[in-house]
């Protein structure tokens, strides 16, 4: 839980937005990881 503070901190700060909407980019973040980890294209035909 640490690391992911000290994560959404760092976008917080790097882009000058609020602690929220670092935690959605950071998220969303995590899911475009996961959707490339798999494969797009399998995802999309589903």
């Amino acid at each position: 839980m640490v690391k992911a503070f000290d994560e959404i901190y760092e976008i917080m700060t790097e882009l000058k937005i609020n602690m929220r909407t670092a935690a959605y980019v950071y998220a969303s973040n995590k899911i475009i990881s996961a959707i490339d980890a798999r494969g797009t294209v399998e995802y999309f035909r589903e």
